[in-house]
């Protein structure tokens, strides 16, 4: 008598972006976001850059940091790209981490700020 056992479900892995693909994601999302998305969101932020000088976040787009907001929990880091990723201060994204306390405001501010994906054919 053999024993039964579970089929083996293989999950196709997502394609990588191409370098040309990220190029383009990146000048979108910075486009898009002017400057740290929190200083936008949160009332009173005060945005600092790298060395814990503060900056004005319209004029400091390229000391800006890469948050990468997940959909759910847990998981693998999601994509760069617009509908997963937003502009943050060194100070909120790297030093004292206050993306991840605003995560449900700032999934809230993509939802507004992308159009719904189209569905595909």
């Amino acid at each position: 008598m053999t024993a039964l056992t579970e089929p083996t479900i293989k999950v196709k892995p997502t394609r990588k972006q191409t370098p040309a693909e990220r190029e383009i994601e990146v000048a979108y999302i910075k486009t898009r976001d002017k400057g740290c998305v929190l200083h936008q969101i949160v009332s009173g932020h005060v945005c600092k850059g790298q060395w814990a000088g503060e900056v004005v976040p319209w004029d400091a787009v390229g000391l800006m940091t890469f948050e990468h907001v997940k959909e759910g929990l847990g998981g693998r880091k999601p994509p760069l790209d617009r509908r997963h990723a937003v502009l943050a201060c060194w100070d909120a994204n790297v030093w004292k981490v206050e993306t991840s306390k605003y995560r449900p405001e700032i999934r809230k501010w993509i939802a507004d700020h992308e159009p719904p994906e189209e569905p595909h054919a």
